[in-house]
């Protein structure tokens, strides 16, 4: 277990921790990285539509109609307007284009451009799935994240 804010953190941790890169590059299999989201209280949950701001902010299609959730706080939820949690997650599959990279002790913008290359689901992104399936918060995933 290491401690990182998401899934390539754990490369440089290693790296910084003095693990030699090219020992790294071919010991790595995968790394996983998740959080802990608040559910929104089913007793109490109400929807409205996403400004449009919001659906372009995040990308979504302007196509459908944006429904975002939350609770309004009930007694069932203690007036907080959620209930339980989820996990929210990103799985990095270390393949042989990771493994040459991790060899060059890559900076972290060279890791968040594999990423976004290779359309690697962040948390961030797991988290606003879980948002549009009415399960979780905008600002609960941001607040979880950080980002």
């Amino acid at each position: 277990t290491l401690h990182t804010n998401d899934s390539v953190g754990a490369i440089n941790r290693m790296i910084d921790m003095g693990i030699e890169p090219y020992l790294l590059s071919s010991a790595m299999i995968g790394v996983v990285a998740q959080r802990l989201v608040r559910v929104i209280c089913p007793a109490c949950k109400t929807s409205s539509l996403a400004p449009p701001e919001i659906v372009d902010r995040y990308g979504w299609s302007k196509k459908d109609a944006v429904r975002l959730y939350r609770g309004r706080g009930c007694h069932e939820c203690y007036d907080s307007g959620y209930k339980g949690r989820i996990g929210i997650y990103e799985a990095l599959q270390v393949d042989a284009a990771l493994q040459e990279l991790i060899i060059t002790n890559p900076s972290r913008d060279e890791l968040d451009n594999y990423i976004e290359k290779n359309h690697i689901q962040t948390l961030f992104s797991d988290g606003l799935n879980r948002v549009r399936e009415g399960v979780t918060t905008i600002e609960e995933v941001t607040r979880v994240v950080n980002t």
